[in-house]
C-alpha cells in the first residue's frame, strides 16, 4: 500500500506517490518519462509561454521526452542532449567542466557532447528543458555548458519544480511538486501500489 496525492498537471490528473525523505518530511515523486499524454500537453503549454529560442538542450535521461516533444511541436529538426559520460559512438567528444557553488552542490562534474552538437550550440538562443527541477543542479550545469560553448540561454522550462528548490528567475514551470510534514501525510489514505496514474481529464487535448 502506498500513500498518494492527486494533482492536475498540464490539464490531466495524475496520482503521485509520497515517500518519506526524513523524520519530518514526505515528498511527492513525479516521473513523466512514460506518460505520453502529459508530455504532449506539457510541451504545448510550455511552448505557449517560453521566450523565442533556436534550439532545446536537456541532460540525459529524464528530460529527453519533453525536449523531443517540444522540439517536434516547435517544428525543429534537432535537439541536443548533454551526456553524463562519454559514449563510444561520440566522435571528437567535447567535455565541459562544471563548477559547483555552495548552494548548488553538483553530482555531475563534467558534461559531454559530440563536437557536432557543441558547434551547433555556438551563437544559438538555447532553451534549457527538464521534466522536473528538484534542486536546480541540472539547470545550473546546462547553463554553464551553454556559456562555455558560446551560446545564449534564452530561458528554462520544466513541468514541475519542487517546493523549496533554489530560485531560478528564468525558470518557467507549470506547477510545484508538493512537500508535506508527517502530520499532514497521516491523513492521506493508503492506496494499492501501482495506481500511480489516474485517468486524463481531457485526452482529446493531447497532440496527435
Amino acid at each position: 500500500m502506498q500513500k498518494m496525492i492527486e494533482m492536475e498537471i498540464a490539464g490531466v490528473r495524475r496520482r503521485l506517490p509520497l515517500y518519506q525523505v526524513d523524520e519530518e518530511t514526505y515528498e511527492a515523486v513525479f516521473i513523466a518519462f512514460n506518460d505520453v499524454t502529459l508530455t504532449q500537453n506539457a510541451a504545448r503549454t510550455l511552448l505557449e509561454q517560453v521566450p523565442d529560442f533556436d534550439c532545446i538542450l536537456t541532460e540525459e535521461t529524464q528530460g529527453v521526452p519533453l525536449a523531443f516533444e517540444m522540439s517536434r511541436q516547435a517544428g525543429l529538426k534537432r535537439y541536443i542532449v548533454a551526456r553524463k559520460q562519454a559514449k563510444a559512438h561520440m566522435d571528437d567528444v567535447v567535455a565541459i567542466q562544471i563548477e559547483g557553488k555552495e548552494d548548488v552542490p553538483l553530482n555531475v562534474r563534467k558534461l559531454y557532447l559530440s563536437q557536432e552538437d557543441a558547434l551547433y550550440l555556438k551563437g544559438k538562443r538555447v532553451l534549457l528543458v527538464d521534466d522536473c527541477v528538484l534542486h536546480g543542479k541540472t539547470m545550473y550545469a546546462l547553463d554553464q555548458l551553454v556559456d562555455a560553448l558560446g551560446g545564449y540561454v534564452a530561458g528554462m522550462a520544466t513541468i514541475l519544480v519542487q517546493e523549496g528548490a533554489p530560485d531560478l528567475p528564468d525558470l518557467l514551470a507549470l506547477g510545484r511538486v508538493p512537500v508535506f510534514d508527517v502530520a499532514s501525510v497521516q491523513a492521506v489514505p493508503l492506496e494499492p501500489v501501482g495506481l500511480v496514474y489516474a485517468e486524463a481529464i481531457d485526452e482529446e487535448g493531447a497532440d496527435e
